[in-house]
């Protein structure tokens, strides 16, 4: 049975997640090694490029085989709004698909 008052929980993890978050930002704004990477701008940038990754992984999860012309509700092969770095714009960033099995050539080590 699921208890009444888990919402209220859930509620309060989430305010000491971010009351955590909070202190570790305030944490890296005091520090001259990281204070350059805890800007606004920055974290907002970092968030974005959470969600690129996020989209680059439901492209190769939810898309097999990546050639399928028959699915059509399949993640989209662009991803708009790409950060590339600070006072840089952003871009679109395509991936384009070699054949049913790879989206994009084998890396070389």
């Amino acid at each position: 049975m699921i208890p009444r008052n888990r919402g209220s929980d859930a509620r309060a993890t989430l305010d000491r997640w971010e009351a955590g978050r909070e202190e570790l930002v305030d944490q890296q704004r005091r520090s001259a090694t990281y204070r350059d990477f805890a800007t606004e701008g920055e974290l907002w940038r970092n968030f974005k490029l959470m969600e690129v990754y996020d989209q680059l992984a439901q492209f190769i999860c939810n898309r097999y085989p990546f050639d399928n012309e028959v699915r059509k509700n399949g993640p989209s092969n662009s991803i708009t709004q790409v950060p590339v770095g600070p006072r840089q714009d952003e871009v679109v960033l395509t991936v384009d698909v070699l054949d049913g099995a790879r989206p994009c050539p084998p890396l070389s080590v």
